[in-house]
């Protein structure tokens, strides 16, 4: 579960949060909140999505 979030590189996690194709990349863009141009992801979603292994 937390290799494959841990494993990939910033290039390639920002790459699988434009297509996302399994489940933690699905949770990890649903929890994102945009404000202004940038998205902000809580810290509090990502230990739970990394906790349950990205079921929402």
């Amino acid at each position: 579960m937390l290799s494959s979030l841990s494993l990939r590189t910033p290039g390639g996690l920002r790459y699988s949060l434009s297509y996302p194709c399994d489940a933690h990349t699905r949770a990890l863009k649903a929890c994102g909140r945009k404000i202004g141009r940038r998205v902000y992801y809580p810290a509090a979603e990502i230990a739970r999505i990394i906790a349950e292994g990205g079921v929402t």
